[in-house]
This record gives structure tokens, C-alpha cells and sequence, in this order.
């Protein structure tokens, strides 16, 4: 599911990204594209067009997704001060952890958090990550959430 102002927007899962021609959607709808683990969000509809705006690509650094690894959580935080990417979440202890803050990034740029094979990653709502009171487990390697940067320590979910 994607979160868009107060409202839960289920995600459309594909195994292609979309086209012009796929029209059949509300604006602010996201897209899964499976196969090559990209998101889209549809901006407009003119004239029988679909406009679909990639997300995850950063503005701020000019750059698109890169694969920063595993990452082992400590004390609940994330350190994403390598940038934007796709972060492999490896519990601190034992095979189940919780993420309740990401830290490094700047305002604008967003990560893709996934659980590394076997643990559960609870990403718990709160003060420093906004899921508008819905905590979200990742529970195997398929589970994907996108978290986009609002302020200094601070990010809202974008996709799930």
C-alpha cells in the first residue's frame, strides 16, 4: 500500500512498467514493477494519456537507485548516510529487529528497505517515521518499503 495525505492507496503489482496507454487508474496511483523493482506514480491523464513520474529517483543527488548492501540495525536506526538505495535490514540480534528511525539522509531523498534472508523487520511508526499509524513488518526478501525524507531524521512512507 502506498500512503498519500490521509488516505491508504493499494499499489498496482506488475511485471512491466507502465505505459501511456494505461489509463484506468486514479491520479496518485502507484505502480509496482516486479521485474525490474522500480515504482511509479501516475501524475496526469491528458488527452487519453497517462503520465507516470518514477519515483525513488532522487532529485537531490541526481542519481537513481543503488544497491548499498546489507545493513545491521543498531539500536532501532538505520544509517543511511550512504544515500539513496535499496538497504538490506539485518537484525541487531537474533533474526527479528524494529526499525524506528533512519538517519542521513537529506530532505527529498528516499531509500527502499527490504529484510535480509530470515529476519522480520517490524518498521514501526512514530515520531521520526511516518506510516500514519500503521506498523509494517518485512517479513521476507519480497517485502519492499519505500521511505522518502521530510526533515532531519524524519522520513514518511511512499510505497509498500
Amino acid at each position: 500500500m502506498s500512503i498519500w495525505g490521509s488516505s491508504l492507496v493499494k499499489a498496482v503489482y506488475k511485471t512491466t512498467a507502465p505505459t501511456g496507454a494505461d489509463i484506468g487508474y486514479p491520479i496518485s496511483q502507484n505502480w509496482m514493477d516486479k521485474t525490474n523493482d522500480k515504482s511509479y506514480q501516475l501524475v496526469d491523464i491528458t488527452a487519453g494519456v497517462a503520465t507516470w513520474k518514477e519515483l525513488g529517483v532522487t532529485e537531490v543527488a541526481g542519481g537513481t537507485w543503488v544497491d548499498r548492501g546489507t545493513s545491521t540495525l543498531s539500536g532501532n536506526v538505520l544509517d543511511a548516510s550512504a544515500g539513496p538505495g535499496l538497504y538490506v535490514l539485518a537484525a541487531e540480534t537474533g533474526t527479528t529487529d524494529q526499525l524506528d528511525q533512519v538517519t542521513g539522509l537529506a530532505v527529498g531523498e528516499c531509500i527502499r528497505v527490504s529484510p535480509d534472508t530470515g529476519d522480520t523487520i517490524t518498521v514501526a511508526d512514530g515520531a521520526n517515521m511516518n506510516l500514519r499509524g500503521i506498523n509494517f513488518s518485512l517479513a521476507d526478501v519480497k517485502s519492499v518499503m519505500e521511505l522518502q525524507c521530510t526533515a532531519t531524521g524524519v522520513v514518511k512512507e511512499i510505497i509498500r
